[in-house]
């Protein structure tokens, strides 16, 4: 278990990967956090601090409690549901695992978010609120996904937006918060078309 003060400078965070749901209040004013990929119902902030329920003020090694993160973004397990990956500084109390690491306090630095419009094959420009399927997200929120132009009647947040809305609470160079790096990612093949394809392939297997 590592100590490290809230208070730290820099280079004695713990730097890590994690990956992440979006999720959106819009408002007015829209807010912008993140949930677990699993468990939704707790939105949290860029900048933020665990809550243990158990009630502990310091992480427990022989609790769960705390912000997780791993080193390697490879080792990291793909999701059921469409995440963003990001990339976190853990501060405070650090408890080391084998495979992770987990935090008392966590600074999203970076977010990689899937490039491509989640409707269709377009280039993504911005964020929209969309209902949940089921009943885990408590309101106000909704989930934030990645939308083309075609979309713009339901875009929330632009990309140029984002970053800005998610400034952490270090000042920046003018006193202002500094910004999160935000990347859209055009990487990989967009999931429509994808899917469109091994349509495709289905439908001309189905015809011999």
């Amino acid at each position: 278990m590592t100590d490290i003060p809230p208070s730290s400078a820099e280079p004695r965070a713990i730097r890590g990967w994690k990956r992440a749901q979006l999720v959106l209040a819009p408002g007015p004013p829209p807010d912008l956090r993140f949930a677990g990929p699993v468990e939704a119902g707790h939105p949290y902030r860029a900048d933020d601090v665990f809550r243990c329920r158990k009630g502990h003020r310091r992480v427990e090694p022989a609790c769960t409690c705390g912000f997780y993160a791993v080193a390697d973004p490879a080792a990291l397990k793909a999701s059921v549901v469409r995440t963003a990956l990001l990339e976190v500084s853990l501060e405070g109390r650090v408890v080391r695992h084998r495979d992770c690491v987990r935090g008392e306090r966590q600074r999203v630095r970076r977010i990689v978010v899937d490039g491509w419009c989640a409707f269709c094959v377009r280039p993504a420009v911005g964020l929209a609120a969309i209902a949940p399927l089921f009943g885990e997200l408590p309101a106000p929120w909704h989930r934030a996904v990645p939308v083309c132009e075609a979309e713009r009647a339901s875009v929330v947040l632009r990309a140029d937006d984002v970053a800005a809305l998610l400034g952490n609470d270090e000042d920046g160079p003018t006193g202002a918060p500094a910004p999160i790096e935000v990347v859209w990612d055009r990487s990989q093949e967009s999931p429509a078309a994808a899917s469109l394809r091994r349509l495709t392939r289905a439908r001309r297997g189905a015809a011999w």
